[in-house]
């Protein structure tokens, strides 16, 4: 049997030729050989090696424990005397709140060969905190003392997994200033710490301020100053503290220059800095149902190798440990990593994560924690109140509830007077263009489960002056309550009125105003208008985005924020469908389709600056290549609408509804698909045929369940082929999850 003794820890020098003024400097560290970290005399550092017998096997196993450099605990070298090398520069104690600006100052003033490298002031208590994948990991919770404003975490010099007061450096000793491990009995694994060097002269700068290729220098003789915050917790201020330091010799002789004659191995192996940037997050906790996915982008500042690290991310209860051990990027100083978080089980509210930064070296110089050695940090998340409705439902049917049917012929009017879009109205119900005394007008029709019903004429005399025409878009503003819509006889016109049916614009040019909508905010419009030019083929059209600003009274054009877009639509010859606002993040999304060939192109513009600039990376071309169905792909298949629910501001952005029909009429339903501000299919689902089945989808609209706060129904305008006169509105349930 292998039985292992380790006979000991040594110290080998050998001689550096060093000056004898440096060997009198009365500065010099008088200690033991087997504490020494560096150079006494004309002796320098070379290594620290483990020796293993194993007798039974008769033989003697040698190992590096860090050659030529070292983590070691430099509170060894600052006390005593207390208050002098470690001071305790300003206190302000308020309530349980404890601010302080603590001082470190180096030893050794005068010997630029004992520079400090990553020196870092740990903070060591009790803690609460535990349930990670290493079951080793022990920090502070609520209620516990703990330093509120960490640069980062360690395991060095716990008491609880390091050596304790054995009189080396290489262990924890308890600080004068604090309270004795015999007395508290500190467990935290993971303590907080403030980074000091040279380069953090404010002491209340963040690590994130420093160079991204900083060594961490903390010179010989120099004075450093970092500010702590401190929650005392419900056990008061039991604490004490410990300071980790890195070194090398310097190579070369002297005098040296700092820092670079300090290789490498002088700084610490673990990363100094991170930066965590949310990528996405769909978490929610809803209170009967949790779910959601969370990435994170984590960029490591290591400084020699921070491509060769493990980022991984734990939240006890709220999602499963994740790894990352590639390097997906990076720049100057850093390597990014991408942590992508499936399946999470959040809590609600919030959620604390522990992201841990494992090096490339491993077993803490042989001293206490196993595996690689590692810096932690923490962040958090916020945890949606609601589900978000993001989630899949390909190919769900919708739950059909009724319809209704109405005769344009009836009213008395010629064929195809009639609405080729449809709105929602604030108070949740449905706008049409219908006709009353002869006359277009405005019709509102409440939906119930028994599909529309209670119509009423709101607008009477819509646009006498300017009849036969029907409305080609129409829009209600979420901001403002006015109705948008645009009318076309012999030319288009964009006219708008007011909640309480009060005109307000008439817009009327030589080109077409083909879609409008309203944007985020300040309640204007946007437009997609075409000019005609002399020359007759698609060629001579030309396609501008326009915007006209809400004034409180009327609709002023702004030409600043004008864009030309022919260039930017593929299809030949233009053909836009309808265009969207996303309020949140403040994106146009447009429309526009072609039916031979079956094609279908949406566009990404960012209206953030005022004018439209297109992106490239979010515009999703041939979107319609897709097969709605595998059979009868007929003339029909065509896109037509697009919905922007703003119904619940925090799901809008992954709430882009999109109408799509396939086939002949209704033979094989039609589909509305979901999709994220990405561009991402989230869903689709599927409307069946319904008792006659040569309905054609002309629009839709998404409303309020009058009966169900939370029910969102979905509307549909057909028009028929076999009664061109007629016109059917479907009434269908969105599921709950939507």
């Amino acid at each position: 049997m292998r039985w292992p003794i380790i006979i000991s820890i040594l110290a080998i020098f050998f001689a550096s030729g060093c000056s004898s003024s440096q060997n009198s400097n009365p500065n010099a560290p008088t200690i033991p050989a087997e504490r020494v970290p560096t150079a006494v005399g004309t002796h320098q550092f070379w290594g620290l090696w483990q020796f293993t017998a194993d007798p039974d096997a008769g033989r003697l196993e040698v190992a590096p424990v860090r050659t030529g450099q070292m983590h070691l605990n430099a509170l060894f070298f600052l006390e005593p005397p207390p208050l002098v090398n470690l001071t305790l520069e300003s206190l302000v104690i308020a309530g349980n709140k404890v601010d302080a600006n603590i001082g470190l100052r180096h030893p050794f003033l005068g010997l630029n060969e004992f520079t400090g490298f990553d020196v870092c002031g740990i903070l060591i208590t009790n803690g609460s905190v535990t349930g990670f994948h290493d079951t080793d990991l022990r920090m502070t919770g609520e209620g516990d003392t703990m330093l509120l404003n960490p640069d980062g975490y360690t395991r060095w010099w716990n008491p609880a997994e390091f050596p304790v007061n054995n009189g080396t450096m290489f262990s924890y000793k308890d600080g004068l200033l604090g309270t004795k491990d015999s007395v508290a009995d500190y467990n935290c694994t993971l303590n907080g710490y403030k980074l000091f060097c040279d380069e953090l002269a404010d002491p209340s700068a963040p690590v994130s301020s420093m160079s991204p290729t900083s060594r961490c220098v903390f010179s010989a003789g120099q004075k450093n100053v970092r500010h702590y915050t401190i929650d005392l917790g419900t056990s008061g201020l039991i604490f004490n503290y410990a300071v980790d330091a890195n070194w090398q010799f310097p190579s070369g002789s002297p005098p040296w220059d700092v820092p670079d004659d300090f290789g490498p191995n002088a700084n610490r192996p673990e990363a100094w800095n991170i930066e965590i940037t949310e990528v996405n997050n769909t978490l929610y906790n809803d209170g009967s149902a949790t779910g959601g996915e969370l990435t994170l982008q984590v960029d490591v500042w290591d400084h020699f190798n921070a491509s060769l690290d493990t980022v991984w991310a734990d939240s006890p209860g709220n999602f499963a440990y994740t790894v990352s051990d590639t390097a997906s990027g990076g720049g100057e100083g850093y390597s990014t990593y991408m942590v992508e978080i499936a399946d999470a089980t959040p809590s609600p509210g919030s959620i604390d994560i522990l992201i841990g930064v494992e090096c490339e070296q491993v077993d803490y110089q042989g001293l206490g924690p196993k595996g690689p050695i590692t810096t932690y940090f923490t962040t958090s998340a916020s945890v949606s109140g609601s589900s978000p409705g993001c989630g899949t439902g390909i190919h769900e049917t919708l739950q059909y509830e009724g319809n209704y049917q109405l005769n344009w012929e009836q009213a008395l009017n010629p064929s195809w007077h009639r609405t080729y879009d449809i709105a929602s109205m604030l108070d949740g119900r449905i706008l049409m263009q219908g006709f009353y005394n002869g006359q277009p007008a405005l019709m509102a029709f409440d939906v119930t489960q028994n599909g529309l019903v209670n119509g009423d004429v709101i607008y009477p005399n819509l646009c006498s002056t300017d009849t036969p025409q029907w409305v080609m878009s129409m829009d209600v503003c979420d901001i403002t309550g006015n109705i948008i819509l645009v009318l076309y006889s012999n030319s288009a016109k964009m006219i708008a009125f007011d909640s309480k049916g009060n005109h307000i614009t008439s817009i009327a040019a030589s080109h077409d105003v083909y879609a409008a909508v309203d944007t985020d905010g300040d309640g204007g419009i946007w437009t997609v208008e075409y000019i005609l030019n002399s020359d007759p083929t698609p060629m001579g059209i030309q396609a501008f985005l326009e915007h006209y600003e809400w004034t409180g009274s009327a609709y002023v054009h702004n030409p600043s924020h004008s864009l030309e877009i022919t260039s930017d639509l593929e299809l030949n010859p233009i053909k836009v469908c309808e265009i969207g606002i996303v309020f949140g993040s403040k994106r146009l999304i447009l429309i526009e389709h072609s039916s031979y060939p079956w094609k279908g192109n949406m566009y990404n513009y960012d209206l953030s600056g005022g004018k439209p600039v297109l992106m490239p990376e979010l515009t999703q071309h041939n979107f319609l290549s897709t097969p709605l169905s595998e059979s009868q792909l007929g003339h029909w298949r065509k896109a037509f609408d697009i919905e922007i629910d703003h119904s619940d501001p925090a799901q809008e952005e992954c709430r882009i509804m999109l109408a799509r029909r396939s086939g002949s009429g209704w033979t094989d339903g039609s589909y509305f698909t979901k999709y994220d501000i990405d561009m991402n299919l989230l869903a689709e689902y599927h409307v069946q045929g319904t008792p006659t089945q040569d309905h054609l989808l002309e629009s839709f609209a998404l409303c309020k369940n009058p009966d169900d706060p939370d029910g969102i129904y979905l509307t549909i305008q057909e028009g028929w082929l076999s009664e061109p006169d007629m016109d059917a509105f479907e009434v269908y349930a969105m599921p709950a999850d939507w």
